[in-house]
């Protein structure tokens, strides 16, 4: 009787363009997901020159968000995530902001996609750190731009093109708080 085997192909993770001391801080999130919440910023900060600083992470519920999504930009529904940029607006290197990102966003998109919602999370981390670094999504080739560099990213996290692997299903999305078909 032969013995058949499979091999299971390791992505291997290469370290980010360049190393980042952004301190990370992860609430609503525990363990694993939040050392990939913690890499998946860092990464994106270092590969945008942005070496120093802090970074607070909230994993929040649709209520939160709701809430919050209200209170900054006067719209009463869900979001995936919302960037608060801390700092004096000077344009120095050092990151002083939070991120709040919406859980069961990430788990109903990825439900549509067929993707794993840890991922998607990670997607929204990484999407919401470069609008911090200065990226717009507000025109569509903005938006494209913004979310090649995502899956670069995530592609060099070992984490796969997270955005594109979904775009087919991806038929909306929410640009300056208006949905918009791509």
């Amino acid at each position: 009787m032969s013995r058949r085997t499979t091999q299971v192909k390791k992505v291997s993770r290469r370290k980010p363009a360049a190393e980042s001391s952004v301190k990370v801080e992860v609430s609503g999130a525990t363990g694993a997901l939040a050392g990939r919440i913690r890499e998946a910023a860092v990464a994106t900060f270092g590969g945008e020159g942005r070496r120093n600083g802090r970074l607070e992470v909230a994993i929040v519920d649709d209520a939160e968000m709701r809430k919050l999504h209200r209170q900054w930009m006067g719209l009463g529904s869900t979001t995936d995530v919302l960037s608060f940029d801390l700092s004096d607006g000077g344009d120095d290197g050092v990151v002083d902001a939070q991120l709040v990102v919406c859980k069961p966003v990430a788990v109903r998109s990825a439900a549509e996609i067929g993707g794993d919602w840890r991922l998607e999370l990670l997607l929204y981390v990484v999407h919401g750190c470069l609008h911090l670094c200065g990226y717009d999504d507000v025109s569509a080739s903005k938006a494209a731009r913004m979310h090649r560099r995502e899956d670069e990213i995530l592609l060099e996290l070992g984490h796969g093109a997270v955005f594109s692997q979904g775009e087919k299903v991806r038929r909306t999305r929410t640009v300056s708080g208006r949905k918009r078909k791509r």
